[in-house]
């Protein structure tokens, strides 16, 4: 039986940048979704560490293809194997912007 947790995360793009806060604790989830609100200043696309720390950053792909998601839209990403993930945005924001991120994990 699969659960998804009950209280979103947030990832948050400050006044100015491009680079949103980045999130961890993925450990039990087996999907992750990321709801970009409609005032998103442009597409967003997705970094990803391997480490908790978040001290090495790289652009998440299935295949060969990047894993992007346009403005009021959700993307949903199988299979977790990263530590931590943020997203970047392609132009500056104009005012802080929070991204909602939910996570399903099994129980046994």
């Amino acid at each position: 039986m699969a659960y998804i947790n009950a209280v979103p995360q947030e990832l948050v793009i400050a006044i100015g940048d491009t680079t949103s806060t980045a999130l961890g604790g993925f450990d039990d989830a087996s999907n992750i979704t990321i709801y970009v609100p409609s005032t998103a200043d442009g597409s967003m696309n997705f970094q990803v560490s391997p480490f908790a720390t978040g001290t090495d950053w790289y652009t998440l792909r299935t295949g060969t293809l990047l894993v992007s998601v346009d403005v009021a839209q959700a993307v949903t990403i199988t299979r977790v194997s990263f530590k931590r993930i943020r997203a970047v945005q392609s132009v500056a924001a104009v005012a802080a912007r929070t991204l909602y991120v939910t996570t399903q994990a099994s129980r046994s």
